[in-house]
């Protein structure tokens, strides 16, 4: 669950992600630099077929993938203490 207020004031989700992928990853760096704190859960979870990846060219995949991550490095190196700890 993520509170609405801090996640804008944080910045919220990129608009300049045209593709999910990293995506996610860009937005929970984007609030431990703004200060949050993020909780990983256990979970009965299985992941199934993801059709925004599957489905996709895998050319255009591809390329706005490394676009993002790009972006993502571009805005978070050398930022280690946002990082969580491995467990």
């Amino acid at each position: 669950m993520l509170n609405r207020q801090f996640t804008i004031d944080a910045g919220g989700a990129n608009t300049s992600a045209t593709y999910y992928r990293n995506a996610d990853l860009e937005m929970t760096l984007a609030l431990r630099a703004h200060g949050g704190r993020l909780l990983q859960m256990e979970l009965p979870l299985t992941q199934g077929r993801h059709h925004g990846y599957h489905d996709v060219d895998p050319e255009y995949r591809e390329k706005n993938s490394k676009k993002n991550y790009q972006r993502l490095l571009d805005r978070f190196r050398g930022q280690n203490d946002i990082l969580a700890p491995r467990r």
